[in-house]
């Protein structure tokens, strides 16, 4: 029989009273990041690591061999946490171009039908000229302005990224110190080190991004994690969304890349999804393994924030509108204008629900409470969680026409829920397709004056870069003509070279905000794997090189 840890694993199985079944997470397998947002590690930093020229695949493997135990796995709270994602060139530099092609046709004779290669997004990378269309990633953002992650120069080359969170500042730089000295031992460096804020210590306290507003509210809700509320249809999607070797939400296994079996002689992956074994295992041969399981895309962008030039633009703004909308009369300032550009109050409260002002309206309190809790009458309140406030709308049934959200709005570009088209039953399980993972924390750096810039690193996670960040990228957010709007981009993260204007429905009409500016500016990222616990001792096997 061959071997390899399905088969080990399905062997055992048998032994069992009853079998893991498919779906199930593989928790011990799965790096942290995947599973929780870290909310008790307030300290972090992320690492852009370089491969140098004249390190061998056998070389880079021994390091990743001496990080692998450090990289944190599981469902549990971590002390610390380490994580590891590896670009495509990264993954070339540790000989996978002999199993996994990254880019062009395949040119070795033994790979011709036994491999599956990386999608091409993945593979071509973020600063490609075929992404930068999809992205937005022109003009002042042009990947050749980047600080770090543009590929077509050695001096901002990213080959593999390390995340580190820790509770203080003490221990964050203790374990910094630890991994800086192992990679200088290995010949490797850190080309950039961005150094993120420190979140608040009350858990109570909301996490805000630079130009105020309180970030993290609307992430999915992944089926399979039992801590979390369950019933919730609006944001509830399943694991294969966002891990590969599990099921999406059509109930289909995502595409994964795969590595010769013959590459695997230690029996580190398991057999690719078509291959699972049923009740009773075959022990069949198998040409491939599956590299992809339990591990997912790690999409990384520094994003740059002007916050004075926000500020000053919403006060502009305000001191217009309250001549075009008097009825509002103090409703209309500089946090109003700014809540119609992102979506939400500064509280996280959304404009569906609080449309004029953030302070609790008593007769929408109670629709609230009822629409979250079910009504006692139908005796349901006991059974049905409550929701989140700020999260279980939907735009369609609430605000189909954008007079309290607007609809180019931030949040309404990033999620649309069931807006696009209300009539259609399937709109949300539609949207839904398109959903990512965030994992994003505000950063900040200190220039040689003393002066600090601050932004958002922004950071999510999914199977398919081009169904779910990039589609979102380039058919919502940066999309001129979107939801019935004309000539418009996202007010907040949108570049307004060329449009330069927003739109605001109203009852008596739209009400346009012009003479525009970008607020923030694209400074470096990239397309990473995240690897399994399986793959990167699969990557530190020396015996993986010296396959016949």
């Amino acid at each position: 029989p061959t071997l390899n840890r399905t088969n080990a694993q399905a062997w055992l199985n048998l032994f069992d009273s009853d079998q893991r079944p498919l779906h199930a997470l593989e928790f011990d397998d799965i790096q942290t990041l995947l599973l929780r947002g870290g909310r008790a590690l307030l300290e972090g930093r992320c690492l852009s690591v370089a491969f140098p020229s004249d390190r061998t695949p056998e070389q880079l493997s021994e390091w990743i061999g001496d990080v692998r135990r450090r990289v944190t796995t599981g469902d549990q709270k971590p002390e610390e946490a380490v994580y590891l994602a590896l670009s495509a060139p990264g993954l070339a530099r540790l000989g996978l171009e002999e199993e996994v092609a990254t880019d062009g046709p395949l040119t070795t004779s033994r790979l011709k039908k036994e491999v599956v290669k990386f999608p091409s997004a993945f593979s071509l990378g973020m600063d490609s000229p075929t992404r930068e269309a999809v992205t937005g990633d022109d003009n002042g953002n042009a990947p050749a302005l980047w600080n770090w992650g543009d590929q077509s120069r050695p001096e901002t080359e990213s080959h593999a990224v390390l995340l580190l969170y820790a509770k203080t500042e003490a221990e964050l730089n203790h374990l910094y110190n630890e991994i800086k000295a192992e990679l200088t031992e290995h010949g490797l460096k850190i080309a950039q080190e961005i150094k993120m804020r420190a979140l608040p210590e009350r858990h109570g306290d909301p996490i805000k991004e630079p130009f105020g507003w309180t970030d993290g509210i609307s992430n999915p809700v992944m089926e399979g994690l039992t801590r979390r509320s369950k019933g919730d249809p609006v944001n509830t999607v399943q694991p294969g969304e966002f891990i590969l070797g599990y099921h999406d939400n059509r109930g289909y296994f995502p595409p994964t890349p795969k590595v010769l079996g013959m590459t695997d002689p230690a029996g580190h992956l398991s057999l690719p999804p078509d291959y699972l074994p049923g009740k009773f295992p075959t022990f069949e041969s198998h040409h491939t393994r599956d590299f992809g399981r339990n591990g997912s895309f790690l999409i990384i962008r520094q994003l740059e924030q002007d916050v004075d030039a926000f500020t000053k633009w919403t006060e502009i703004q305000a001191n217009d509108l309250r001549a075009k909308l008097p009825e509002l009369g103090e409703h209309v300032t500089p946090e109003y204008v700014g809540a119609k550009l992102v979506g939400r109050w500064k509280d996280g409260k959304p404009l569906v629900r609080w449309p004029h002002s953030p302070d609790m309206d008593p007769e929408l309190d109670a629709r609230q409470t009822q629409a979250s809790e079910g009504s006692a009458s139908d005796g349901t309140a006991e059974n049905k969680p409550k929701l989140h406030p700020g999260n279980d709308f939907l735009y369609g049934k609430e605000d189909p026409q954008g007079h309290r959200c607007p609809l180019g709005a931030h949040i309404r570009r990033a999620n649309p829920r069931d807006s696009l088209n209300q009539d259609n039953e399937l709109a949300l399980e539609i949207a839904n397709r398109h959903r990512i993972l965030r994992r994003g924390r505000t950063y900040y750096e200190e220039g040689a004056n003393g002066e600090q810039t601050e932004g958002t690193l922004f950071m999510c996670l999914n199977v398919d870069i081009e169904r779910q960040f990039e589609f979102i990228q380039q058919n919502w957010v940066n999309a001129p003509r979107f939801h019935g709007l004309d000539d418009e981009v996202d007010p907040i993260t949108g570049q307004h070279d060329q449009y330069s204007r927003f739109s605001m429905p109203t009852s008596k009409g739209p009400v346009t905000l012009k003479n525009w500016t970008s607020f923030v500016t694209m400074k470096g990222g990239g397309y990473f794997f995240l690897p399994s616990l399986s793959a990167l001792d699969y990557l530190a096997e020396p015996r993986r090189l010296k396959a016949d």
